[in-house]
């Protein structure tokens, strides 16, 4: 039996058994309160003003245990009505990664969406995903969100090749520096620590902008160079990687703009 069939059953039964109740205390009402004959009038008048008394009583609380059930159910289906909704939207951004951060929903009384026209969307990328195709997204940004072009290019290189270093060691010598000068590997910087250090060096990595390939061989490379296991930098480059998620291409773009946007880059 789905959810909806037993709600219903349920409340049926629930009003079906306030029906006997209150049909039940009538009847008892009109046996053991009214008068049967005109000759008890003068004698039961404090018996009718009782009855009278315990009917009115009565029908006030039918009336507000019949409000109150209506008030809860009707509560009831306005959350599940707004569960249904988010979980919905959170299963699209899940599943295609579109259209987050919304707000400004309107709702009516039974919970339905009413309108979304106050509603904005936040426009995230994650530009590592996107290297390949890095002209195409920036394009599509500047003719659908009316962006620079110049500045999407260098938000993009800064993400891609300077976010969320990786440092390998901060205890390189000299030696280690001049291989790393002669092999040039990509993304790969150095510099001297604090003179009392004694000619000490940081090597730091950028593994943001590598493929798959790219990284595991600059991580080998690093390896023999500097000493530090393979396993180290790779659990290191991870930790950043993890962090290396996404920047904020546009804020609070309109509905029809983030449509257009997100259909031609999922393309």
């Amino acid at each position: 039996m789905k959810k909806t069939d037993f709600m219903r059953t349920w409340c049926h039964g629930k009003v079906r058994r306030l029906g006997q109740f209150w049909a039940a205390a009538w009847s008892w009402l009109e046996q053991n309160i009214q008068p049967h004959t005109a000759s008890e009038a003068q004698v039961l008048t404090s018996r009718m003003r009782l009855g009278i008394i315990l009917r009115f009583n009565l029908w006030a609380v039918s009336i507000v245990v019949a409000f109150v059930f209506l008030v809860s159910h009707v509560y009831q289906l306005q959350v599940r009505r707004h569960i249904e909704i988010d979980s919905k939207a959170l299963g699209v951004y899940r599943s295609y990664r579109q259209l987050p951060a919304q707000r400004g929903k309107i709702y009516d009384s039974t919970g339905s969406l009413l309108a979304c026209d106050l509603a904005t969307y936040d426009i995230l990328v994650e530009p590592g995903r996107f290297v390949p195709r890095m002209p195409e997204v920036i394009e599509l940004a500047e003719h659908y969100l009316q962006l620079d072009r110049d500045q999407l290019a260098l938000r993009f290189s800064q993400a891609v090749n300077h976010a969320f270093p990786c440092l390998v060691s901060e205890s390189a010598d000299e030696l280690a520096v001049l291989r790393l000068e002669k092999e040039k590997l990509p993304n790969v910087t150095w510099q001297k620590n604090e003179p009392e250090a004694e000619n000490k060096y940081s090597i730091v990595f950028y593994p943001a902008g590598l493929d798959k390939k790219g990284l595991r061989d600059c991580i080998e490379r690093l390896s023999v160079i500097s000493g530090v296991e393979v396993q180290q930098i790779e659990q290191r480059a991870t930790k950043a990687l993890g962090r290396f998620r996404e920047i904020p291409l546009l804020l609070n773009a309109s509905l029809e703009s983030a449509t257009n946007f997100m259909a031609a880059v999922s393309v």
